[in-house]
């Protein structure tokens, strides 16, 4: 009995802990729930970064103060969180940076031409700030250091609409370590340093602008990100000098080249371009050149459309142009100095590879190959399986892909057939490809002639004539009989077959025409001459007789 109590009493007391440990829990999410929301109805401003701290050469800028640099001036606005620069020249007097800016958000705008030279201290360093170098076409901001030229540090950084010319003779250009680099509004941005000339470790984009970089140094890249790189609608050009030179351009996320951008990565070490994920060109020319190893690398799938890419590896060698794990080409242009690969990256081997080559709208796409010549000097119409040009979507087989790798040279564009004459029999033939095109006999008012013509006349049907080709004899048009021609009749008669006409009428003299029947008739020639004798008779006997009685009276006398 005394076992059966306590038994019951520790039920008690436990039911009893949990209950209020429940109770405390409840307590607990429900103060967490009200501060949730009491944080979500704060105005969004109360965690709006403030103005970034500004110094200059180690002197902090007061609010609205302006400060004297060369013959112009620096003037920090905390309201708006910009610092203006207005023609400034900044010059390196200490152990600082020439400017810092820390901590918060800061807009530099520039006003005219601008510059900061510093000797072995950064001349512009940002940490913890989020900052946008801001000016039109006509501003600039000119950097010259042997240190890092514009870096930030744990922040985004963004150059809108300006131009920057940073020149690093042993560091760094323009870097964004740890956020990320936009480039836009038709900024101009060139960089000529010894190593990382454009970094944005978390991301770089660049929007309708410039940029044009160059690094000096073994082992680095020119254009650099553990994310991103997207080229819009831009002009980049990036240009390793070093023998031992990484990259030009390298991503460890996708490479996105769009919207007209001319892309130009040329590495006098290893590889133009380089990407541990996609590739993908669009509307767009893409270079990529190296002299040690590939041209470029896309360890994920290459898509290119309507755009062209340029290729070219080791000069003369083995080395393939590009190498990709997927290849999908439409209605683009390649070219590809050194062939291609397709494998995976990481392993080496070939399973899941995929190459495609899809023609654009109408048009024929040709893949010519060279197994011998890196330049294709050689080049022929690739043959081992679906046979170059193509008029639709080709998905080469695992036996078609394996030949690739033989060869070293591989062109892919728009085919267009030349040479050849079509005739009447059959269509022009390609001098490229060997195939036929066009229409038989495109132009045939050329071969065809007239023949068994004839003219109708009034006793014979005439017949318009059959129309022959003169090459092949093949009637083209039969003729077709003329109907015969009325007589031509005069007179009573046709004056072509003598034929009478039936509705000729002879014209008779009437009767007045006849009067006196002693008369010489009309149509009587006998009696007309025999009167003019008689007549003639007369007139001479009367002359002769006039002649004698004049003579006999002149003798009388």
């Amino acid at each position: 009995m005394r076992l059966f109590v306590c038994m019951k009493f520790y039920i008690l007391f436990k039911e009893r802990e949990i209950a209020m440990k429940t109770k405390l829990k409840s307590k607990i999410v429900s103060a967490l729930l009200v501060c949730m929301l009491v944080v979500g109805f704060v105005p969004t401003t109360v965690f709006a970064a403030d103005t970034a701290t500004v110094e200059i050469n180690g002197q902090q800028l007061e609010d609205g103060v302006p400060v004297q640099c060369g013959e112009g001036t620096a003037v920090l606005d905390t309201q708006n969180k910009t610092l203006t620069q207005n023609n400034a020249t900044l010059t390196e007097t200490n152990d600082s940076s020439v400017i810092r800016v820390t901590t918060g958000e800061l807009k530099i705008i520039l006003n005219g031409e601008n510059k900061i030279i510093s000797n072995d201290k950064r001349p512009f360093y940002g940490q913890y700030a989020d900052i946008t170098i801001q000016g039109t076409q006509a501003d600039s901001l000119t950097v010259e250091t042997d240190s890092d030229g514009i870096q930030a540090d744990q922040g985004n950084l963004t150059v809108d609409g300006c131009n920057i010319h940073v020149t690093s003779t042993a560091w760094g250009g323009l870097m964004c370590w740890d956020g990320t680099l936009a480039i836009k509004n038709q900024a101009n941005i060139t960089v000529d340093s010894y190593e990382n000339p454009i970094v944005g470790s978390n991301g770089i984009s660049i929007t309708d602008s410039t940029v044009n970089a160059t690094s000096n140094r073994d082992g680095t890249n020119v254009i650099n990100s553990n994310g991103d790189i997207s080229i819009d609608n831009s002009n980049v050009t990036a240009t390793g000098t070093s023998e031992e030179a990484y990259p030009s351009i390298y991503a460890a996320g996708n490479i996105n080249v769009t919207n007209k951008s001319d892309v130009t990565a040329t590495s006098e070490g290893m590889r133009g371009i380089f990407t541990d994920s996609n590739m993908t060109v669009n509307d767009s020319t893409v270079a990529a050149t190296a002299t040690t190893q590939e041209g470029m690398v896309v360890v994920g799938t290459l898509n290119l459309t309507n755009s062209r890419l340029a290729a070219s590896s080791k000069p003369d060698d083995i080395i393939p142009a590009i190498v990709t794990k997927s290849f999908n080409i439409t209605n683009s242009e390649v070219t590809a100095n050194g062939g291609l690969d397709l494998f995976d990256w990481n392993s080496g081997e070939t399973d899941g590879i995929s190459f495609s080559i899809t023609p654009g709208n109408e048009k024929l796409m040709e893949f010519k190959v060279d197994g011998n010549n890196w330049d294709g000097s050689a080049a022929i119409h690739f043959k081992e399986g679906s046979q170059s040009p193509y008029d639709t979507v080709i998905n080469f087989s695992a036996d078609e892909m394996n030949w690739l790798g033989a060869y070293r040279y591989i062109y892919i564009g728009e085919h267009i057939h030349t040479g050849g004459t079509a005739n009447c029999e059959m269509p022009a033939i390609c001098e490229d490809c060997g195939r036929q095109y066009g229409n038989s006999n495109p132009d045939y008012h050329q071969y065809i002639v007239k023949v068994k013509e004839k003219e109708a006349t009034c006793t014979e049907e005439g017949y318009t004539g059959d129309k022959v080709c003169k090459v092949c004899g093949e009637i083209v048009e039969k003729g077709k009989v003329a109907a015969k021609t009325a007589h031509n009749f005069k007179d009573g008669k046709c004056t072509v077959c003598k034929a009478a006409d039936p509705d000729y009428v002879s014209v008779e003299p009437t009767a007045s025409d006849k009067g006196n029947t002693d008369s010489p008739q009309t149509g009587d020639s006998a009696n007309i001459v025999l009167w003019l004798v008689v007549m003639l008779a007369a007139g001479a006997s009367l002359t002769i007789t006039a002649f004698l009685t004049k003579r006999k009276n002149k003798a009388g006398k």
